[in-house]
């Protein structure tokens, strides 16, 4: 399984490959993808090669279309992969799934190129990345809370606060409203799927300040706000209990009716995107993934359900 696994990350890597050349999309341009990495540009290479990996994946064990899947896209999948396959499986045994990771964009691509068969999109698609040979299927929301200490006066901060804080800007919580102080900014280890969406929704892809002090998992962070009246995190919504108390931001606090209704900005949808032609396997999972039974999955694992 770990080998398959592999080569459908390969896979996507190919598939999302773009040419570097006049006329590709740059990440830091006009209409360009935010999910992709500065040092992430350095992988791109020709689309040549899916046929190649196709290959590849074939002679694992996973081969595309009949009674296998391949999903890959973003990370903010892992979390609720492992629930969804166990559910479907349940009614569909026969069936051989595979997750793998990449990024949006590349998954995206990886439809279009038929290399794999579902993508995974944590974000709302760009005019360029639609297509009518695509179709897109929206799965659930998720949020990000930015948290204090309890003690703290703070009641809330802009967007544009709250980025300067984790960039490392803002310093002194005399600058946002509180009492003068230095603030310490608390995040999570540089694989968190957490503070890649953190990265990505509220710092534009930047990195978070090099001075932030790291923990390993959303208790041990949440513990270090509650100890540190000074102490700034932030939370998955699936993790916000872990400690602390949520800001709002722009006025907005994180619950399920802001969320649902995108008036919270730190937040996300989760969307899966599949061939508009694609098999009956694929289809199934969606309906899967769509229905009652997946939604509760969903829910079960931190998403707001959104049927």
């Amino acid at each position: 399984m770990s080998v398959a696994r592999n080569l459908v990350a390969c896979a996507v890597l190919c598939a999302g490959l773009v040419f570097a050349g006049a006329g590709a999309i740059a990440a830091d341009e006009p209409g360009g993808d935010s999910d992709i990495r500065p040092t992430q540009r350095g992988l791109w290479h020709d689309i040549r090669c899916l046929g190649v990996m196709r290959s590849m994946l074939g002679e694992a064990g996973c081969a595309i279309g009949g009674n296998s899947l391949l999903v890959a896209g973003s990370t903010a999948f892992t979390r609720y992969a492992p629930g969804l396959e166990r559910g479907y499986q349940k009614t569909h045994p026969d069936i051989h799934m595979t997750f793998g990771g990449g990024n949006a964009l590349a998954g995206i691509i990886a439809v279009q190129r038929r290399a794999i068969d579902i993508a995974v999109v944590a974000r709302d698609l760009v005019p360029h990345e639609y297509s009518i040979d695509t179709q897109l299927y929206l799965i659930g929301k998720d949020a990000i809370g930015i948290a204090v200490n309890p003690a703290n006066p703070v009641d809330g901060i802009t967007f544009a606060q709250a980025a300067a804080i984790f960039r490392g800007e803002i310093r002194d919580w005399a600058a946002v409203g509180g009492t003068p102080g230095p603030i310490h900014v608390f995040t999570r280890a540089a694989n968190s799927a957490t503070l890649q969406s953190l990265e990505d929704l509220l710092l534009a892809g930047e990195d978070i300040s090099g001075s932030a002090k790291t923990f390993p998992d959303a208790v041990a962070l949440g513990k270090a706000i509650t100890d540190d009246p000074q102490g700034v995190g932030f939370l998955a919504l699936h993790d916000a209990q872990s400690g602390g108390r949520l800001l709002k931001i722009n006025g907005v606090p994180m619950e399920r009716e802001t969320i649902l209704s995108g008036r919270y900005p730190i937040s996300r949808p989760l969307y899966l995107l599949a061939g508009a032609d694609a098999g009956p396997a694929v289809r199934d999972f969606i309906a899967f993934v769509t229905s009652p039974n997946g939604q509760g999955l969903m829910e079960t694992n931190g998403a707001i359900r959104v049927r």
